[in-house]
């Protein structure tokens, strides 16, 4: 459990740097290994009914999912692009 902590400061810590692109795979195992302890010892089939839970209770169903995870996409990519261009030299 201490070793999740760590990778929670890290990902903070990450965060805060100015060279966010270039951790940004790093942040991603990271934050898969706090996934991963949040799942550890449920069975698998529950874990698939959960996921198909989450999907199906948003309004529209799993259109409404899918809607919800583009928009989600689109302001993270709004937010990247702001980053890169605030942190980008003018040429």
């Amino acid at each position: 459990m201490v070793e999740k902590v760590e990778s929670i400061d890290e990902i903070v810590r990450a965060a805060k740097l100015r060279t966010l692109h270039k951790d940004v795979f790093r942040i991603y195992f990271e934050s898969k290994q706090i996934v991963d302890l949040l799942y550890r010892g449920l069975p698998r089939v529950v874990i698939r009914f959960l996921a198909a839970k989450a999907m199906i209770a948003f309004p529209g169903g799993l259109y409404g999912f899918l809607a919800f995870f583009a928009f989600l996409m689109l302001a993270i990519l709004k937010l990247l692009t702001i980053y890169h261009k605030v942190l980008t030299p003018i040429a």
